[in-house]
C-alpha cells in the first residue's frame, strides 16, 4: 500500500512538472516566432513565394491575389540571406530586426550583395505568427 502511494505521489509530481515546464510563454511565443520569420525569409529566398504568401496577414492576403504577390516578389530583388538580430513582442505584435543580405537584378551590386538590417513586423493571430508590412497603428514604436 505505501509503495503504490509512493508511485502515485512521483506519478504526480511528474505529470505536474510536465505541465508546469510548458508555461513558458515567453521562451515559447518567442521560439515560435523565430521559426516562422526563418521559415519565411528561407521561402523568399528559395523563390518560393507561393509558401511565402501563407506567411502573409490576412490583410495582405484579402487585398493581393497569390499570383499578383509572386508576379512583384519574382521580380527586382534577389534575396541571399537573412538573419534574424533581435526580437522584441510587445503584447501580440512583434519587431523583428533582420540582417538581410540581397541584390536587384539588372542592376549593379557588390559582390555577395547588399546587407542591412530592417524592422520586420509580426502579428499573432490565432496563435500564429503572420508577416505585416507596418507595425502596429495604435501602439508607440516598438524599440529594440
Amino acid at each position: 500500500m505505501f509503495r503504490l502511494n509512493v508511485y502515485s505521489f512521483f506519478l504526480a509530481m511528474l505529470i505536474l512538472s510536465f505541465g508546469c515546464a510548458g508555461i513558458q510563454p515567453g521562451v515559447d511565443v518567442e521560439s515560435s516566432l523565430k521559426k516562422r520569420v526563418s521559415a519565411y525569409w528561407q521561402h523568399k529566398i528559395n523563390k518560393e513565394f507561393s509558401e511565402a504568401y501563407l506567411f502573409e496577414s490576412s490583410d495582405i492576403r484579402e487585398k493581393v491575389s497569390l499570383s499578383n504577390y509572386i508576379e512583384v516578389s519574382a521580380g527586382g530583388t534577389i534575396w541571399i540571406n537573412a538573419d534574424i538580430q533581435s526580437v522584441t513582442i510587445n503584447g501580440d505584435w512583434a519587431d523583428v530586426v533582420v540582417k538581410l543580405t540581397y541584390a536587384f537584378m539588372g542592376f549593379y551590386s557588390p559582390k555577395g550583395g547588399i546587407t542591412r538590417n530592417i524592422h520586420d513586423y509580426w502579428h499573432l493571430e490565432d496563435g500564429t505568427w503572420y508577416h505585416h508590412l507596418k507595425g502596429p497603428k495604435k501602439v508607440k514604436k516598438i524599440s529594440t
